[in-house]
């Protein structure tokens, strides 16, 4: 896939599965929903009731619909933002409506899965697996953005410029949005407080297993393979 058309413009900052698997599909999908004449929000909606639906399924102990529900919303989350991208349909509400819904809709699935499948004596191991696995899902979101505002801006502050792009937006996708962006602004930091773009390149390789391609195979794996604890 072209480069231009990524999320942050270059392979060797994306997750390899995105990257090998996700992004050939996206690409495809994108110029599927641009001849029918959907927008990118249109799509972003359709991935959230997707992801809903994912939700809703893992609670009703069907994970198997679960995760294939979940599979077509990653999908389609990956095709919106190619069809912003590549045929110049970019909105700031979109933006923040896409990585808000992404936030809101994962974090709920991983509740619904803690709640219902992972039994009390897994719990804190598996509540520490998970943590650490968002912790460096963050800095892999952290370290892409900071390149990314590097090159563009001159410094590394994307929190700021953020900030400054979205003034003029408000409400809770907004709100939402921008907690996400302080805080893995803020982690990054205290992770890497003074840190050049040579060695920026360096972590994100070593991150990049962490990465939402590699993230939601993860996530659509576990729950394919989840064994309810109540019949």
């Amino acid at each position: 896939m072209k480069g231009k058309n990524l999320k942050y413009g270059e392979n060797n900052l994306e997750s390899q599965t995105d990257e090998l698997i996700y992004f050939p599909i996206n690409e495809k999908m994108a110029y599927i929903a641009y001849s029918l004449g959907l927008s990118p929000n249109q799509i972003t909606l359709l991935s959230t009731i997707f992801q809903i639906l994912a939700g809703y399924k893992l609670y009703t102990n069907d994970p198997k619909k679960a995760s294939l529900f979940y599979l077509i919303g990653y999908l389609l989350d990956g095709a919106d933002g190619i069809l912003a991208r590549k045929y110049k349909m970019y909105s700031k509400f979109g933006e923040t409506f896409d990585l808000a819904s992404d936030v809101m809709t994962t974090l709920c699935l991983i509740f619904i899965f803690f709640v219902k499948y992972v039994k009390k004596e897994h719990l804190i191991f598996i509540m520490l697996i998970t943590l650490t696995i968002v912790h460096y899902s963050g800095l892999w979101f952290g370290l892409t953005n900071a390149i990314k505002c590097l090159k563009n801006h001159g410094h590394d502050n994307f929190y700021k410029e953020k900030k400054k792009d979205l003034k003029s937006e408000s409400g809770l996708f907004h709100c939402i949005y921008m907690t996400y962006i302080k805080h893995t602004y803020k982690d990054y930091k205290q992770n890497y407080p003074n840190i050049t773009l040579e060695e920026m390149y360096k972590e994100i390789n070593k991150l990049r297993i962490f990465g939402p391609g590699n993230m939601a195979t993860a996530l659509i794996t576990s729950l394919y393979f989840a064994i309810p604890i109540y019949k």
